[in-house]
């Protein structure tokens, strides 16, 4: 599936950033920056790599001069249209405003993944349908000297390309904690349409450990747990639960001073 989408919204009122490029590079200043926007969501979606050779090839497509195109690329990144870290750190041209606008767009996919060190958005409002990237890069970084770059390298995390952490928690954590191990693949269906992050999920769990000590989950070994797709689907994690245990069996004793006087003619 391609990652980009076929068509963006352009607001027919403009903030002044757009006036300000406008003001200063005419209609060929919006133009180019609404080309770069097309470039962005029509190819990776929610960024685009911008190098020497990419903004050459552009102004070539676009019958603009290389010069032209890079004054206004840096003007737009000076006056926040695009993000100044992020085309520093990495070479490429994002935002915060074009990566929700992105992520609102493809909110029906199944799953929609981001690159990890590209991402703007806060983890706490990100679609369930995100899957975050992480992946090695190569920093840009201007006028770093070796010694710099080696400190850059060595504080890394160093994970395989193309590895990947789900906003929600895997369906294998809630299967580790559940007792009753029935009906799985109904219970990973119920499990996907919740897709719990990560402060859901401990909720989840905390309820699981208490429901486990309750006397109706523990009586004839267990009988009574319910079937997990139907906890997931009942959202019984928000039931409230006494924690009743079962009761040891009373044990009766007797002093020998009680059958003294006992007869026990009496019951024969």
């Amino acid at each position: 599936m391609k990652d980009g989408i076929p068509y963006f919204p352009l607001d027919c009122e403009l903030d002044s950033k757009f006036e300000l490029i406008e003001a200063e590079f005419g209609l060929q200043g919006f133009a180019v920056v609404v080309k770069l926007l097309q470039r962005i969501y029509g190819g990776e979606g929610y960024y685009c790599e911008w190098t020497k050779e990419v903004a050459l090839l552009f102004a070539k497509r676009n019958s603009t001069g290389g010069n032209a195109v890079s004054e206004i690329v840096e003007a737009s990144i000076k006056r926040g249209i695009f993000d100044k870290d992020m085309f520093e750190r990495y070479g490429i041209l994002t935002s915060k405003g074009i990566q929700l606008r992105y992520l609102k767009a493809v909110d029906r996919r199944k799953q929609v993944k981001i690159k990890k060190q590209y991402l703007l958005v806060e983890c706490a409002i990100l679609p369930k349908n995100v899957c975050i990237i992480e992946e090695n890069v190569n920093i840009i970084q201007k006028n770093a000297d070796i010694s710099q770059q080696r400190k850059e390298e060595e504080s890394k995390v160093k994970k395989s390309k193309g590895d990947t952490i789900c906003a929600h928690v895997p369906f294998s954590e809630f299967w580790m904690l559940y007792p009753k191990k029935q009906a799985k693949a109904a219970a990973e269906k119920a499990y996907l349409k919740i897709k719990p992050d990560r402060a859901l999920f401990e909720k989840m769990k905390k309820a699981l450990e208490a429901q486990k000590a309750s006397f109706d989950w523990q009586k004839e070994n267990g009988r009574y747990i319910p079937l997990p797709a139907t906890w997931l689907n009942g959202k019984r994690w928000e039931d409230e639960t006494a924690v009743e245990t079962a009761k040891p069996k009373r044990e009766t004793t007797y002093d020998l001073d009680d059958f003294e006087n006992f007869d026990l003619g009496e019951y024969l």
